[in-house]
């Protein structure tokens, strides 16, 4: 792909190419799929921002990565400071728990019976 330092840069194109990259960023930083979902849709839209300032003054895939990589920690910043949003996680976490657990001390007291 010869897009370094064009102006032309063609976004989905790019998405396209370096979508791996982009992917493994969110892996990174968010352990359920809704959250990496969230996050990729974020990255994507500051590519979509800053694609036309692109210079090619490093490698495409260097640039997207660190397009990726702030928006990431910028992410991981906020909801530090955000705990509301942080205690929705919390909360899905714990009902998982205990479905989890009342369904094992369901099946424990059907095998004792």
């Amino acid at each position: 792909m010869s897009l370094q330092g064009s102006s032309n840069l063609d976004f989905e194109e790019v998405l396209r190419s370096y979508n791996s990259l982009l992917y493994k960023v969110c892996y990174m930083f968010k352990s359920d799929q809704d959250s990496r979902r969230d996050l990729y849709q974020e990255i994507c839209v500051n590519i979509w921002r800053g694609l036309p300032e692109f210079k090619g003054k490093s490698s495409l895939s260097t640039w997207l990565y660190r397009v990726a990589l702030n928006t990431a920690l910028s992410d991981t910043r906020k909801q530090k400071h955000n705990p509301l949003d942080r205690a929705d996680e919390y909360t899905d976490q714990l009902s998982t728990s205990f479905q989890t657990n009342h369904d094992q001390y369901h099946d424990l007291s059907l095998l004792l019976k």
